[in-house]
């Protein structure tokens, strides 16, 4: 005897029969109750909508989810340790014969690299060749239009004995201050 496909009634007697017939209709009319909106089990194939909307939820879950995790590593970096500095600015450790007497670094926490730091030490005669010609810094005769930024710290005073340099660029903010005869160098390079 068959009460629903796949179920058969194992034994006789109409006893048994009946408490397996109950225990199917309160099972379904238990789903019914839950809003699956049939008595009877059956597998309703969603409507192209409801699919529509379930991808939408998902792919907004996960722009909501890199959108998060974007605004959490957007943190702000700054320090005023001199080999933090240095560190930060180059991505290398300060060779041994370099010595940094101060340091000031800032870097947004926008998702593009900005940053601004100023810098006093006393490289060697080979890092600061090295870095002169990488970063192709043209010396500047008359600079009177740059002033010092509101933002420096007040150990950043060059004297007007230090030659001026810049990268080649006509909109560069950016000046580095070299004293020629004991290689003493001023840094304040700014990318924004």
């Amino acid at each position: 005897m068959e009460i629903y496909p796949g179920a058969y009634i194992a034994g006789t007697g109409v006893q048994h029969a009946w408490v397996i017939t109950w225990r199917f209709f309160y099972l379904f009319k238990q789903k019914q109750n839950a809003n699956l909106g049939r008595w009877y089990p059956r597998v309703q194939r969603p409507k192209p909508y409801q699919l529509m909307a379930l991808r939408l939820t998902v792919t907004s879950k996960l722009i909501i989810m890199a959108f998060s995790l974007v605004l959490v590593s957007c943190e702000k970096t700054t320090s005023e340790v001199p080999a933090d500095c240095f560190r930060l600015w180059t991505g290398k450790e300060p060779d041994a014969q370099t010595r940094i007497d101060h340091a000031k670094y800032w870097q947004s926490g926008s998702l593009v690299k900005e940053y601004m730091v100023f810098m006093e030490l006393q490289p060697s005669a080979a890092w600061q060749k090295e870095f002169m010609r990488e970063n192709k810094l043209v010396l500047i005769d008359d600079d009177d239009e740059w002033t010092v930024p509101d933002s420096a710290p007040a150990w950043f005073a060059p004297s007007k004995n230090y030659k001026v340099l810049k990268l080649p660029l006509p909109y560069g903010e950016s000046r580095y201050f070299i004293d020629s005869l004991t290689n003493h160098m001023f840094i304040f390079e700014i990318e924004m």
